[in-house]
């Protein structure tokens, strides 16, 4: 019994070893996008960095440097900001 399961796993274990690597994937993901992104919704919906403060309960500083890309953006202030500016 305890044969036959350590041959699957050397079966699986031989098969992963042989299988090709894929090429790694680069994906850039940094806060400058995503507050670029912010901003320029914001300016399309015509409201302002106090506005957007206010509406989603944070300071104008915080909007600021959300959006300069110096501060990271949580998910749940993410989705308060898109509920904003749908």
């Amino acid at each position: 019994m305890f044969k036959s399961r350590i041959k699957k796993l050397e079966e699986r274990v031989e098969a992963l070893e042989n299988a090709p690597v894929p090429s790694p994937v680069k994906i850039e993901v940094s806060c400058k996008s995503i507050g670029e992104n912010i901003k320029c919704r914001r300016k399309n919906v015509g409201m302002s960095q106090n506005e957007l403060a206010s509406a989603i309960g944070v300071s104008v500083p915080m909007v600021c440097q959300i959006e300069r890309g110096t501060k990271s953006v949580t998910l749940r202030l993410a989705a308060d900001m898109a509920k904003v500016l749908q």
